[in-house]
């Protein structure tokens, strides 16, 4: 079983939300500058890759179509749900 471990060390300066791991947090800060180029108008989040905005629309939307066999929990992607199964 695997264990959902808080031991985020890695802080955003501006929203305060934290990672484990300090790519992730690089990855973040994107959202708060203008270097992410695709910004979602909904929620300002913005993005490298437009291929990630459009993800990030479907999880605003109701568009989940891959769902969970174990929990029935629903994802945007194959991917995401696939790694989520491996975590149960």
């Amino acid at each position: 079983m695997v264990r959902h471990d808080d031991n985020r060390k890695h802080q955003c300066g501006t929203c305060q939300k934290s990672f484990k791991l300090a790519w992730n947090l690089k990855r973040h800060v994107l959202v708060h500058t203008s270097e992410a180029g695709n910004v979602y108008q909904i929620c300002g989040k913005g993005f490298k890759v437009a291929y990630n905005l459009g993800v990030h629309m479907r999880n605003h939307e109701a568009n989940k179509p891959f769902q969970c066999l174990i929990c029935d929990k629903a994802f945007t992607t194959k991917q995401w749900r696939d790694n989520h199964m491996n975590s149960h």
